[in-house]
């Protein structure tokens, strides 16, 4: 169900701010901690411009390494933080289903490989090479041929990451959507101008006091 901005205070167990991939997997995961809590979330209904669209679709880790990543700890923890939450990625996206009990079929796809391609002295290359085997990532070479749109006199080495790969942001904005719904999570249509201790205040001058 999806409110418009009302010209009444509205009250509500949890307010979640943000409809994009974050704040709809935060919502169904509050969801399924406590079903009986009345949860809002708010955002646009129209979200041409949302950052979810182009930051959802990489599921990447290794390959996003670059030389000095290991020299820095809190990099390091990041990125071990990130190989593990892509091999998770399957086993979330069938939870979040299951729990919210849509069909399997509404489970977006994950495409599956990333290439990875480098001159013959490369730290970059190198680098990644470092990760792949850090992290004990499915991995094999491939000829540079098998890449399409290369110019092949440039690059020397390729390197597939099977377990990295993609998935398509809008079908996982369609599908965290279809949970929403199937939940009873209530959604407001509306932005957000500023969060307060138990309050937040919209642009239209509404308030919603959690």
């Amino acid at each position: 169900m999806i409110q418009q901005d009302p010209r009444i205070s509205i009250d509500a167990d949890l307010v979640v701010v943000g409809n994009g991939v974050v704040g709809l997997s935060t919502a169904l995961a509050c969801r399924h901690l406590d079903p009986d809590q009345r949860i809002l979330l708010i955002g646009p209904s129209h979200r041409p411009g949302a950052a979810s669209p182009a930051a959802a679709a990489m599921l990447a880790a290794a390959s996003e390494v670059r030389p000095s990543t290991f020299d820095d700890p809190g990099m390091t923890s990041w990125i071990e933080l990130v190989c593990e939450a892509v091999r998770h990625w399957p086993e979330w996206l069938g939870e979040v289903a299951e729990r919210s009990r849509v069909p399997s079929s509404l489970v977006p796809h994950i495409t599956r490989g990333i290439a990875v391609v480098g001159n013959e002295h490369d730290s970059g290359f190198d680098a990644i090479l470092h990760a792949v085997e850090r992290f004990g990532s499915m991995s094999h070479r491939i000829d540079i041929e098998e890449v399409g749109l290369l110019r092949t006199d440039i690059p020397k080495r390729c390197l597939l990451i099977e377990e990295e790969g993609g998935i398509d942001p809008v079908e996982l904005l369609r599908f965290l959507d279809h949970c929403i719904d199937a939940v009873g999570i209530e959604r407001l249509d509306g932005r957000v101008r500023r969060v307060e201790a138990g309050r937040v205040i919209l642009e239209s001058g509404s308030l919603i006091r959690a």
